[in-house]
């Protein structure tokens, strides 16, 4: 078993440990854990590879297709608020294909391996997590009380959703900067080189290697999904607060909503 094959999977360990316990501090404890032996795997290797030593990572895509559906908008945000969460922010919408018989579109986020293994370990479990909380008796009860109309329900579920995301994907930027802080500063006291520079030339790699296949981007705009959702988004945020940040990595739909 490689490094990374270690790392990763002493990290599912915890994020189940994480989801298992009925403790919030005790949960958040098990995801600091993880994201700080994420951060000091990168860091090391970035180190590794600016003294020009070979590494055991390797820069590679991952792909999150999704049903061209009302929720698509919203489902695509949770993705890239948690990818951008952990520094990858080389990110593309692909054209849509149909696939299965279904009319499907994609995002494609770039990133080293392990990056994009974890990215996939954490959005599995919060799509399955937002799926079962836009379901729960309490917030169908206040979605029923302000929706008259099947659109009504369709802009208040996306304004929920947009809601977990914001929550989930501010909370991982809180547990990544704290993490990285503790690495490099230990890191620091054991090395001459410079960290935050190889995480930085770690960095422009990744960036170089998405302009190669895609040269030529544009900026693409917000969806605004969820603009006129009442108090969705207000329910979607307590759940993002609450949602565990990791989890089993669960196959099968991404966290299905539906009308």
């Amino acid at each position: 078993m490689s490094n990374k094959e270690k790392v990763l999977s002493t990290i599912q360990k915890l994020l189940n440990q994480a989801e298992n316990t009925d403790f919030e501090e005790e949960a958040q404890a098990f995801l600091a854990h993880a994201e700080r032996l994420m951060t000091k795997y990168d860091i090391e290797e970035a180190l590794l590879a600016q003294a020009g030593k070979p590494i055991s990572d390797s820069i590679n895509k991952a792909q999150f297709w999704f049903d061209s559906n009302n929720y698509q908008g919203p489902r695509m945000r949770l993705v890239t608020g948690v990818a951008r969460a952990h520094g990858l922010t080389d990110i593309i919408q692909l054209h849509p294909q149909y696939r299965d018989g279904k009319k499907q579109v994609a995002i494609e986020v770039f990133g080293y391996e392990s990056d994009l293994e974890y990215l996939n370990m954490l959005v599995t479990s919060l799509f399955m997590q937002a799926g079962e909380a836009v379901h729960k008796p309490d917030v169908v009860a206040q979605m029923n009380a302000e929706c008259y109309y099947p659109a009504h329900k369709v802009a208040w579920k996306n304004a929920f959703m947009l809601g977990f995301a914001s929550k989930v994907a501010s909370r991982l930027s809180d547990a990544v900067k704290e993490a990285k802080e503790e690495v490099i500063q230990e890191q620091t006291e054991t090395t001459s080189q410079s960290v935050e520079l190889a995480l930085i030339d770690k960095s422009k790699l990744v960036t170089e290697a998405f302009k190669t296949e895609y040269p030529r981007t544009v900026q693409g705009r917000g969806s605004s999904a969820g603009s006129g959702g009442g108090s969705g988004s207000t329910f979607g945020h307590k759940a993002g607060q609450k949602a565990n940040l990791g989890g089993k990595s669960v196959e099968g739909k991404r966290g299905a909503l539906t009308a």
